[in-house]
């Protein structure tokens, strides 16, 4: 008798233990990109499972939640829904980058695995600082600089020699803002109209882009708006003041529940300055939703920014040491200052029709209107710029090898309406230009990628480009009798030849923490809608001038050759990143005045090698059951060695010019300066950040940086210099969950504690030396807080 009781207490718990242990689905992704997270680790119910290449998992658990750890990832402790499979969304942190998936190279790999050299900001680093200034946060990567023209206008990123060629705005990058791009499609990078401040991810890829992304001969710049905590709902009120009359606001809603992440924040930001005639303020709007619906995510966001920048001109070396607050009298007689509205929507949709086989496609429209007065004039601009990328993605394996094909392409069509006025005391004048530009950009690109051993990756790609141009003068040819006054139309168009950029790339894994690569890629960067044209400096034009535009012109192609490693070491608590590249450019593309400045006109002057070193090394130690929960010191260093080859211009002194009112036609004698063995102006040779962050059990917090900037040319000849600066930034503060549904962070900072005077942003190879530099803030302060609401 006893005996069949015992039998039947054990089928009695065996049969419960079969019941309560049920098979749970699920699937993680990287929060910010939607990009799956592959050998994540689940565990729960004393069960541990890792998830698939496409982060896709199973688990036979009897327990209500599980919990989920990725190298790179915040720990995710999520609850079991029955009869629903799991979404997990997990959150990048700044530590062990390595092992965080990138979005760049159409492949989604680990940084480990990726066969260039990739820059990585999380939002955990934008919150090193105030988070108002985006280049204090990007310049501590190396190979990239953030240049301002003020603290909070004037934004332009140089990667690898690229970005700073003109004095506004940006070329020979491409950026992107949740999939749409701010670059337009003649290759002009406008930034002032993002809301650095709502950032959550930044990803730059270092060297040229081109066989995926088209006009981005130095780079890619991937940036994503801040996303919802994964698992809660969310009200939050963030607020900042400081020294020069810096205030700003942000309110947001966030939520990351039931297959769906939201947000909608609105932030105001008001500046006064340091300088004279150089306040600014912004409103911002931002908002998205991620839906995640089985086999589909559909994607949407939209932006809506107002602001007005006023502008204090460039100062001399000496007013910027003596009178950095000062601004020129020109800019202040014509109230300089830059008025912008702009409007962005995308909508876009991933869908995995099977295991092995998935689309991506987004689609965008921008719209903007800039209202711009200066020394020079006044010009106001209605653009509008609409477009799609859509990418194809199969991984078979065929044979014993895993393959990934990705093919797609990408359309962007800009149509700008412009005119330009006379300006005196701010009041306008004559109408001096009344045009139409339309641009047109399209790319096809195909890559292949697979594992050959393994250990071995290798990739190749290709992309094909069609660019071309179309400008409408809306001013009829007039001819009077007085040469002086006579004006010609300058309609026209151009049509570039289609341009093929490949990449092959061969990754080797050493272990399961360091990898090599070797890489191979050809870049271009075309001329931009503005230097196609030949601008004469004033609204007269005389007779035997022609002006329209310049059909010689070719784009700038590039060669890069780069070398590299990156590794976990030591328990993958040190993180290092090594890229060596050259990287040789022909036609390169240079603006320059000719005829005593009456003319403006871009040519293909020649030849530079631009080859250097980028190095990040990141120790993070964490420590369990002690007051100091994480010391985090990192350094990142730069060593550019970029010069001119078979580079020659027109003299910038008009004395030295040949003596003709007519611009160079090909094949003229002129005489040329050939600048063969100087180094490329705008680059410093050496740049230097060092940082460190501590932070505590009990929610104390440090942050600091030092950052330092060698000296550089400022003209072609390199007989001028700007000189080196050392900038040292902190912040502290106190951060911690004060209950269950409020989370609160204090904190306050001080930015260039030393009071350097400084530059970032100076005006090139300029007629109107030595007034190039547009001084930055000296010493200055913060005090901030943030308080979250948890539903």
């Amino acid at each position: 008798m006893k005996t069949k009781y015992l039998f039947l207490l054990f089928n009695l718990f065996f049969v419960t233990t079969l019941y309560a242990q049920r098979t749970i689905k699920g699937r993680v992704i990287d929060q910010q990109t939607n990009q799956p997270i592959p050998r994540a680790s689940i565990s729960g119910g004393g069960a541990t499972v890792v998830s698939n290449e496409q982060g896709q998992f199973e688990i036979n658990s009897t327990a209500d939640h599980l919990s989920v750890t990725s190298v790179g990832y915040s720990t995710k402790d999520v609850k079991v829904i029955e009869a629903s499979e799991l979404l997990v969304l997990m959150e990048p942190s700044n530590v062990a980058l390595n092992e965080v998936i990138v979005e760049g190279n159409a492949a989604q790999r680990k940084l480990l695995t990726t066969p260039n050299a990739v820059g990585l900001v999380t939002s955990r680093d934008l919150a090193r600082t105030s988070g108002i200034f985006l280049h204090q946060t990007l310049n501590t990567l190396s190979g990239v600089r953030m240049e301002m023209r003020n603290n909070v206008q004037g934004a332009r990123i140089v990667i690898r020699g690229y970005g700073n060629e003109t004095n506004f705005n940006g070329l020979g990058y491409k950026a992107y803002l949740n999939g749409i791009p701010v670059t337009d499609a003649d290759g002009t990078t406008f930034l002032d109209d993002i809301d650095f401040a709502s950032l959550g991810r930044v990803e730059v890829i270092k060297g040229p882009g081109s066989s995926l992304y088209g006009n981005s001969i130095g780079g890619v710049v991937l940036m994503q708006m801040q996303k919802a905590t994964p698992g809660e709902t969310s009200v939050g009120q963030q607020v900042t003041a400081g020294k020069d009359g810096l205030l700003r606001t942000t309110t947001s809603f966030k939520s990351a529940v039931n297959n769906s992440s939201l947000f909608v924040n609105y932030g105001h930001q008001q500046y006064d300055g340091f300088r004279m005639h150089n306040s600014s303020e912004k409103n911002f709007v931002n908002m998205g939703g991620d839906f995640y619906l089985g086999k589909r995510t559909i994607t949407t966001f939209a932006s809506y920014t107002k602001g007005m920048d006023y502008l204090a001109g460039q100062v001399s070396e000496a007013n910027l040491i003596a009178h950095p607050d000062s601004a020129g009298q020109g800019y202040i007689n014509n109230d300089g200052h830059v008025g912008l509205e702009n409007f962005k929507v995308s909508v876009g949709q991933d869908y995995q029709f099977s295991p092995l086989f998935s689309n991506n496609t987004n689609l965008f429209l921008v719209s903007t209107f800039i209202d711009q007065a200066s020394e020079a004039g006044l010009t106001r601009t209605q653009k509008s710029k609409f477009g799609g990328r859509s990418t194809f993605t199969y991984s078979p394996t065929i044979g014993t090898i895993p393959v990934k094909f990705s093919l797609g392409a990408e359309f962007l069509r800009n149509k700008s309406y412009a005119k330009g006025y006379a300006l005196t005391l701010a009041v306008p004048g004559a109408l001096t230009s009344d045009q139409e530009i339309a641009a047109q950009q399209a790319n096809l690109f195909f890559q292949a990628e697979g594992k050959i051993t393994p250990t071995t990756t290798l990739t190749a790609g290709i992309g094909e480009n069609f660019i071309e141009y179309k400008l409408d003068d809306m001013r009829p040819t007039v001819i009077t009798t007085s040469a002086s006054t006579t004006y010609k139309n300058r309609s026209g168009s151009k049509t570039f030849d289609p341009i093929l950029a490949p990449k092959v790339a061969l990754t080797q894994m050493i272990g399961d923490n360091v990898s090599a690569y070797a890489t191979v890629s050809k870049g271009f960067s075309s001329p931009s809608t503005s230097q196609i044209i030949i601008v004469p400096s004033g609204a007269a034009m005389l007779a035997g001038q022609n002006p329209g535009i310049n059909e010689d012109l070719k784009p700038e192609i590039a060669t890069s050759y780069e070398i590299g490693s990156k590794g976990s070491l030591l328990n993958k608590s040190l993180s290092y990143d090594v890229a060596l590249f050259l990287m040789n450019v022909k036609d390169k593309l240079v603006s320059q005045y000719y005829g005593s400045n009456a003319y403006m006109y871009t040519t293909n002057a020649g030849k530079t090698r631009h080859q250097g070193l980028e190095l990040t090394l990141s120790y993070a130690k964490q420590f369990e059951n002690r007051f100091i929960s994480l010391v985090r010191p990192f350094v990142s260093y730069t060593y550019n060695d970029f010069k001119y080859e078979d580079f020659q211009t027109i003299p910038a002194d008009p004395a030295q010019q040949e003596t003709t009112t007519t611009p160079p036609s090909p094949g003229q004698s002129q005489k040329l300066l050939n600048y063969k063995g100087k180094q490329v102006e705008g680059i410093a040779k050496n740049l230097f950040n060092a940082g460190l962050d501590v932070e505590s059990r009990v929610g104390l917090y440090l942050n600091t940086t030092l950052t330092h900037v060698d000296k550089m040319p400022v003209d072609f000849a390199n007989q001028h210099y700007a000189k080196a600066y050392t900038v040292w930034n902190a912040k502290a503060g106190y951060r911690k969950a004060i209950s269950a549904h409020f989370d609160l962070n204090l904190y306050g900072g001080l930015d260039n504690i030393t009071d350097i005077h400084y530059s970032t942003h100076i005006f090139l190879n300029s007629r109107d030396y030595p007034k190039i530099y547009n001084p930055m803030p000296l010493s200055n302060w913060y005090l901030g807080t943030s308080l979250k609401y948890i539903f």
